[in-house]
Parts: structure tokens; sequence; C-alpha cells
């Protein structure tokens, strides 16, 4: 099967719970930005979801034990938003 383009635009994540300040907020957008994009090219993302635009989305929740770092943190975020639009959720 040809490799199809699949284009991802998010306005806006919500996280409940984190106390950022500015920079970190687009430090950590940068983050998830980049895992998203990272993960999504990797599976065969565009084979599994079918065209049109999904206006909400609710991702799985993410239970910190712990703090994961901005790295970690940037990881799970992107796999729940990754999980959401596969509907594995």
């Amino acid at each position: 099967m040809a490799n199809r383009s699949v284009n991802v635009e998010i306005d806006r994540i919500r996280l409940s719970g984190l106390e950022l300040m500015p920079e970190q907020a687009t430090h950590l957008r940068a983050l998830i930005e980049s895992e998203l994009g990272r993960m999504l090219s990797r599976e065969r993302f565009g084979e599994a979801i079918t065209a049109g635009e999904i206006a909400t989305m609710k991702a799985p929740e993410m239970n910190l034990s712990s703090e994961p770092g901005e790295r970690g943190l940037a990881e799970g975020v992107a796999q729940s938003i990754a999980q959401g639009l596969l509907g594995s959720n």
C-alpha cells in the first residue's frame, strides 16, 4: 500500500494538575509535538485512521506516580494523544 500523508494539527492541550511557567509550557509543547511526530511516523498510523476532523478528543488519563521529567512527560502525553487518535482508549 502506498504511503499516505497524515496531517495532525492540535490547537490546544489541557494538562490538569501541572503548574508551568509560560516558557516551560512552550518547551513542553515542542517536546510533545516532536515525540508525537516521531511516534506517528514510525507507526502505520495513516492506515489506522479515517479521514476527517476530530473537534474534541479525550485522550486516556495519564497518572504520574513520580517526577518523569520533561521528556518523560512529553512521551506520555504524546502516547495518550496517539492512543486517542487511534480510538484505543
